[in-house]
């Protein structure tokens, strides 16, 4: 038989966990979209700082697809989820009449000189990052594998420690060549990125 006292602490557990589900995938997902609508809206006013000090015509294509491109996802961030992208992915057809996003935004870097360009491809950098976040802070199952890989990151991160003390020299000959691989191959994409 169950006493009285344990009936009410099953129903106070119970109705404790149903609030913090309710707050968890209901209010924070109205937060986080607040926010992110917040952040894109900084990052719209950053370019049009940009054209006030002349440094963009607001006519220029570039100033206009990055500055409609943020705007589509101030309109439609509610929208934006890791399953939605990937049906829209999945589903999509290529229009044959009108350029994909990343044609028109290379033939409108063209036309802008090299410290213009460096700052607008930070804008988009920062931008897609904002999505990113987003689509990982409203995404239930995102949010679901993010802790339960967060436990598995810290023990790799015990373990890289651990490591790091132990002094073979045949690992750092190793661990430089990674490296530098990596940072040529780093600073070949960013410079490519960058020309474009």
């Amino acid at each position: 038989m169950i006493s009285d006292f344990t009936s009410a602490t099953m129903i106070t557990s119970a109705l404790s966990i149903l609030f913090l589900v309710v707050c968890l995938f209901r209010l924070h997902h109205d937060y986080f979209e607040d926010a992110f609508r917040e952040g894109m809206f900084g990052l719209r006013d950053e370019l049009f700082d940009f054209g006030v000090r002349g440094e963009l015509a607001f006519s220029h294509p570039a100033y206009q697809l990055l500055r409609t491109t943020m705007n589509g996802f101030i309109r439609y961030g509610h929208r934006l989820s890791i399953i939605q992208v990937a049906l829209i992915a999945m589903t999509r057809k290529r229009s044959l009449t009108q350029p994909s996003f990343i044609d028109q935004w290379e033939v409108a870097l063209r036309e802008c000189p090299p410290e213009v360009r460096v700052k607008l491809l930070g804008l988009r950098r920062r931008m897609n990052i904002f999505v990113a976040i987003h689509m990982i802070r409203v995404s239930p199952l995102a949010l679901l594998l993010l802790f339960a890989l967060l436990p598995s990151s810290i023990l790799g991160l015990l373990i890289s420690q651990a490591f790091s003390r132990i002094k073979v020299s045949s690992r750092r000959w190793m661990t430089n060549e990674m490296d530098s691989t990596a940072l040529a191959i780093g600073a070949s994409k960013e410079l490519a990125s960058a020309c474009a």
